[in-house]
């Protein structure tokens, strides 16, 4: 296959920067990695924390972390991946495979984990390289900018429902309506729960009804936590507006033993932790999810239909 010397990409060069297109010097992956010519990268809100430098100094850098595109050159060591397979790059993009999370088969959590677009360069550019330990096998049929934001949003919301331990048949209900929560309702709905959208007015009802949810409470009329209690009280809240005061009296929604997931980064919150005592509550915080992870999300989708708008 024929590549060419050097292709564009778009980059943060400093803190605070816009965008800037640049032309990169293509280069052949190296042992372990694939090199990648990307069909569509999904936007997400932790590109604009990237931007900002909330993740440290690591400019410049290409960010973009749900990337779709076709395997162009393989890497001495790689057995996984072959020339022309459909593949992604998600926010996990890479692990030691030493440290305690490692062992525990919790790759997404290594200590020393690599992020696309974030610790290494992602996929706002023509080509991208890729670990193979992390890269999400993609089915050749599936439309790339539907996938995209699978990789992220997708995965983050469905890892989260399956893992937290509700069972089939309660009650979920998701805060937001956004890239996180437009995919949260389809899963939820799609994956058996009795799902309720939480959002402020009326004019995203029709919208979260046509997504799957059966109930649709609107916060800027009626009290969220009052009406979800009326149908019982919450197995667990899906938190993924990115607003720290709407989030701490969501407590008290839930019901005996609920959770509240955070899935959106928010910087401190307060809890009312009296609810969470007399009523055995918890709180939890998720983070995407590994390869297989991805994978699982996008393999549910293909086959039940979730998709992002």
């Amino acid at each position: 296959m024929s590549l060419p010397k050097t292709y564009q990409a778009a980059s943060f060069d400093e803190s605070g920067s816009k965008l800037a297109l640049k032309e990169v010097e293509l280069q052949q992956p190296r042992p372990g990695f694939i090199l990648v010519k990307v069909l569509a990268c999904g936007v997400c809100h932790s590109d604009s924390w990237m931007q900002q430098g909330r993740f440290g100094d690591l400019f410049p850098r290409v960010p973009g972390h749900e990337a779709v595109g076709d395997v162009v050159a393989v890497g001495d060591g790689v057995r996984n991946f072959r020339v022309g397979e459909r593949v992604g790059g998600a926010w996990h993009g890479g692990h030691d495979g030493t440290c305690r999370s490692c062992q525990s088969g919790l790759f997404q959590l290594c200590n020393n984990g690599v992020i696309n677009g974030v610790t290494t360069d992602g996929g706002y550019a023509e080509y991208v390289l890729l670990h193979a330990e992390a890269a999400v096998r993609i089915p050749s049929d599936a439309d790339p900018a539907e996938v995209a934001p699978l990789l992220c949003a997708g995965v983050t919301v469905f890892n989260a429902i399956r893992s937290i331990g509700v069972l089939q048949g309660g009650l979920v209900a998701v805060q937001g309506l956004g890239g996180l929560g437009h995919l949260a309702l389809q899963y939820a709905s799609k994956m058996g729960y009795t799902v309720v959208a939480m959002s402020a007015g009326s004019e995203k009802k029709d919208f979260a009804m046509e997504l799957g949810a059966h109930h649709y409470i609107d916060s800027s009329k009626d009290d969220p936590c009052e009406a979800l209690q009326k149908l019982g009280g919450a197995n667990m809240i899906l938190s993924t507006a990115p607003n720290a005061e709407a989030v701490s009296p969501l407590t008290a929604g839930l019901a005996a033993l609920g959770k509240l997931v955070v899935l959106s980064p928010l910087g401190p919150v307060e809890f009312n932790t009296v609810h969470m005592i007399m009523k055995g509550l918890s709180v939890h915080g998720w983070n995407t999810g590994h390869q297989q992870d991805s994978e699982d999300a996008i393999t549910f989708a293909h086959t039940h239909a979730p998709r992002g708008f």
